[in-house]
């Protein structure tokens, strides 16, 4: 995995909103359905007490959305979330990434799903604190694919990656290499290695089994 999309997602900002210095442009900013702006987005949903609680969407001069879930001016429950540069690239469709799932607090927490079009990977799984965190899938643009879990954004724990050239690893991770006990499988004689690896390098075999 790149770990830019670890380092990226941590650094999401938290996504809890105030009321300061709001201005309400339409309906029923205290309770019921309005809209308001403020430095920095546009609201446009429910409100209770004169906060964002319900169902709403948050615009943002770059283009990007997030629809969902408010309680007491924080996105908690289900969201969709649009990240876009600019206007232009939501228009054309261009998303940085898109996100669907759960947040607590503004954060990216419980299951999720979000996808990188430009980079043509994706990410299904749990998410902690912005970051792949969990049991999860990663999907890469060459067509391998990783199930297992993550930890702080990075592979950790156990694991298994299917190669695009057919290969199979299966074990142990930590910090994104094999590190530990793990098989790898061959592609073409589908003999199975078992061993210990150590930074993504095997250092010990333990057995070899040939092809069933």
């Amino acid at each position: 995995m790149n770990n830019k999309f670890t380092l990226f997602l941590s650094s999401l900002c938290l996504l809890t909103l105030h009321v300061s210095a709001q201005t309400c442009v339409d309906g029923d900013c205290k309770n019921g359905f309005g809209k308001i702006t403020e430095p920095g987005y546009t609201y446009d949903g429910m409100f209770y007490n004169g906060q964002k609680h319900g169902h709403g969407t948050l615009i943002y001069p770059d283009g990007s959305t997030v629809t969902g879930s408010f309680l007491n001016n924080t996105l908690t429950g289900r969201v969709t979330y649009f990240k876009t540069h600019s206007n232009n690239d939501r228009l054309a469709g261009n998303y940085e990434f898109i996100y669907e799932g759960d947040m607590i607090n503004g954060r990216m927490e419980g299951w999720g799903k979000i996808v990188f079009p430009k980079k043509q990977t994706r990410y299904e799984g749990f998410f902690l604190n912005n970051l792949f965190s969990g049991y999860g899938t990663y999907y890469y643009p060459d067509g391998s694919i990783y199930t297992g879990t993550f930890f702080n954004g990075f592979r950790q724990g156990n694991g298994i990656i299917k190669n695009a050239d057919g290969s199979v690893y299966l074990g142990s991770w930590v910090r994104d290499v094999k590190e530990g006990r793990g098989t790898q499988i061959d592609p073409k004689s589908e003999s199975q290695t078992h061993g210990i690896w150590a930074k993504n390098v095997l250092i010990k075999t333990t057995a070899k089994a040939p092809k069933n």
